[in-house]
């Protein structure tokens, strides 16, 4: 079984930065799905079937999008 390193950890603002996060999917071999049109710290959203818990919570976001109504003013 293949030992997965965790995220890198957050920096000192409390976020973990979109270029570490990136550079760990990277690293991971993480494919890179474009990110739902909402203010959210990374302009990207990893996907990968070896990731399945990720996969689940990007398509728990973009249900939960859908289910919204759209902002006023957008």
């Amino acid at each position: 079984m293949a030992h997965k390193s965790a995220l890198p950890g957050p920096s000192a603002s409390g976020c973990i930065t979109e270029k570490a996060f990136s550079q760990w999917a990277s690293a991971h071999g993480l494919s890179i799905c474009q990110g739902p049109p909402h203010p959210s710290p990374f302009t990207h959203i990893y996907a990968t079937p070896n990731y399945p818990n990720l996969v689940k919570r990007v398509e728990d976001v973009r249900t939960n999008l859908r289910s919204k109504p759209a902002p006023v003013g957008s």
